[in-house]
């Protein structure tokens, strides 16, 4: 057997044993991929639950819509307003937006032919317009299905790179989980670095000043699409931030076209500073009074 043989198989074998431990260590990167990993079994987990006489409720959004809903405070109000033993689903996946949400919704809710009774989607001011994919990455490895793959690589990527790294993805753990890695040290190590990344997320206010006239909402549309064949009930809500905000016209006027109830409360809110613990997420004691606030909202419209 020639050298360069020999250094090809071990290399080979260094990057088989690599992912192998990738795929072990997953779930201990961060609680955001303990959280994705759980996604697996959610369908199966509300088929299940459906048969069982319960009904099956899904929170779409990310950190905002997970912290923002107290779930206990949810369930006794949904079963005040006739659900019958709420069973609650948290498809809220850390700095995601409206590309990851179609996705994983087709991917758990609609690929495996689940239906919800009560589909909430919650959102901040810019996550429900169209945006450049943030991680081909993450979608890869975590969001999208295989049957809609294709699709995605086709007319949600752009170039050669986008689509090289979330062809990587979609076989390398090793490769997908290469960002969780660099934030997690980052946080741990670089002074200041959570802070900027929490300003970075409040820019997306001043992103809608500047580009109001230039914003679309493709993936908002396909979304409100599928949302009512799949779920009985459909209500959309925005979520407080320590500023009030407006959400863009084109998605409330997206909303209104599909027939999908929102709730604008949570951007109109004006709250003190110790409702954001860490200056973005609602603390829970805040989370329990914004969750009767929208059972509220969603009474009066049934």
């Amino acid at each position: 057997m020639k050298a360069e043989t020999k250094v090809v198989i071990v290399l080979l074998l260094f990057l088989l044993l690599a992912e192998v431990v990738a795929r072990i260590v997953e779930p201990h990167l961060s609680k955001d991929v303990q959280e994705v990993i759980s996604y697996g079994d959610m369908a199966d987990s509300a088929i299940l639950a459906r048969e069982d006489g319960c009904s099956v409720v899904v929170l779409l959004g990310n950190s905002l819509t997970r912290t923002g809903i107290d779930a206990e405070t949810l369930r006794d109000g949904l079963i005040r307003l006739g659900y019958h033993r709420p069973k609650i689903f948290y498809l809220t996946p850390d700095s995601t937006g409206i590309n990851e949400w179609l996705a994983t919704y087709r991917k758990h809710f609609v690929v495996s032919g689940g239906r919800p009774d009560l589909l909430l989607v919650g959102t901040g001011p810019g996550h429900l317009l169209d945006q450049p994919v943030r991680s081909p990455e993450k979608l890869a490895a975590f969001h999208v299905s295989r049957r809609d793959s294709w699709e995605v690589f086709c007319k949600w990527l752009s170039g050669a790179g986008e689509r090289s790294r979330f062809l990587l993805a979609s076989v390398s753990r090793l490769f997908a989980n290469r960002e969780r890695i660099r934030p997690r040290l980052f946080y741990s190590y670089v002074p200041g670095f959570e802070e900027t990344s929490q300003r970075i997320n409040a820019n997306e206010t001043e992103i809608l000043k500047t580009n109001g006239d230039s914003l679309t909402i493709t993936r908002l549309n396909q979304l409100l699409g599928i949302a009512a064949p799949t779920a009985s009930d459909v209500f959309a809500f925005s979520v407080p931030l320590p500023e009030p905000y407006q959400l863009p016209a084109v998605a409330v006027e997206a909303f209104a076209n599909q027939d999908v109830v929102l709730i604008e409360t949570g951007c109109e809110l004006s709250w003190p500073l110790d409702a954001f613990p860490d200056g973005y997420h609602l603390s829970h004691d805040y989370s329990v009074r914004f969750t009767k606030e929208l059972l509220r909202q969603i009474a009066s419209h049934r």
